[in-house]
């Protein structure tokens, strides 16, 4: 069973965010996934295993990580073309699993609680897909080899993104063709 970590408010309120944050966990837990809750203000530590998934309010991710905890060894900048592609060069090859999260919460899209789970198309075997609640987790089933490799699949997943109506990917599809056009250009 797929333990999942969801960090979002979730306190018995009907207003959002709370609401959000407890029907996602209700509708994870219905799909038979174990979901260890947390608030956005709460101290104690995560400690995810190597097969468990990180959901919810990314600043906290971030914040966790810059402060040495374990969220993985690689976060590639988002919104900043140059520093994603400067973080992308100074790895080393192979670069690893990828993966993206796509979140719906803060979207008017038509099914706002629940995302189809669905790969970017005519590359479906090439990725695992999840939907938890408003959240799509696509992750690459072989280790991303190169910085233009990330890159072209991330262009890929964010423009599935764009389709889905997904507002982060309207940042991150654009950083992604131009940390891509920069990397073509130097080669």
């Amino acid at each position: 069973m797929t333990r999942v970590h969801f960090v979002y408010p979730h306190e018995e309120k009907i207003s959002c965010p709370h609401a959000i944050g407890r029907k996602t966990a209700e509708r994870l837990r219905a799909r038979g996934y174990e979901v260890v809750q947390y608030e956005w203000n709460e101290t104690r530590a995560l400690e995810p295993g190597p097969d468990d998934v990180l959901l919810g309010y990314n600043p906290l991710f971030l914040e966790a990580w810059e402060d040495g905890g374990s969220l993985g060894d690689i976060v590639v900048p988002r919104a900043d073309a140059k520093l994603a592609l400067d973080t992308l060069l100074d790895l080393e090859e192979p670069l690893g699993r990828g993966v993206w999260v796509h979140d719906a919460t803060n979207n008017n899209v038509v099914r706002r609680y629940e995302i189809p789970e669905v790969a970017p198309p005519g590359d479906e075997d090439r990725f695992d897909v999840r939907a938890f609640g408003p959240f799509l987790v696509i992750r690459s089933k072989a280790p991303e080899r190169t910085a233009e490799a990330f890159l072209r699949d991330t262009v890929k997943v964010q423009l599935l993104g764009k389709e889905l109506g997904i507002s982060d990917a309207d940042i991150n599809y654009p950083t992604a063709l131009v940390a891509l056009n920069r990397l073509e250009t130097r080669n």
